[in-house]
């Protein structure tokens, strides 16, 4: 798709606007578009190189809304960060795990970030002790023979 200059009075046809809006919805549409950071200095870069910056949880299906269970998205994001030896990233909000354990064997190099108020919780599964006293039940994430994990913010 070529470069468009619009000046006053430019008569935007329906063709193109299809055109455009197959483009941008393209897989490579994000390409097509330009992004420049305000700074001195600054490069032109397509939006889809800035996105690829950074991988969020929500790149894997998490929602982070308290109720849905975002384990299976949090263990795919967790071995991709890996496996792919980027750094990864969880917004602000509540991810629910259905599992109270969560064990990663022999994932090296994961960095994640975390929004500070991007918080971790089990599904609220409660045990009551012989005593009767009720308890929540803790989420543990551990890893295991892994080296140079680096967890930064959350709770």
């Amino acid at each position: 798709m070529a470069t468009t200059n619009f000046s006053n009075g430019t008569v935007v046809t329906p063709e193109w606007c299809n055109e455009v809006d197959q483009v941008v919805h393209d897989s490579n549409g994000a390409d097509y578009i330009d992004y420049t950071f305000t700074d001195t200095g600054a490069t032109t870069r397509s939006v889809q190189s800035k996105l690829r910056d950074m991988i969020s949880v929500k790149d894997f299906g998490a929602v982070g809304d308290g109720v849905t269970d975002d384990t299976t998205a949090f263990i795919s994001f967790i071995e991709y960060l890996s496996d792919n030896n980027v750094q990864g990233y969880c917004p602000s909000g509540i991810y629910l795990f259905s599992s109270q354990h969560i064990e990663f064997v022999a994932k090296d190099n994961i960095s994640v970030v975390c929004d500070m108020d991007a918080t971790f919780r089990d599904a609220g599964q409660v045990v009551t002790g012989a005593n009767g006293q009720v308890s929540r039940i803790t989420l543990g994430i551990e890893f295991v023979n892994c080296n140079n994990i680096q967890w930064v913010g959350g709770l």
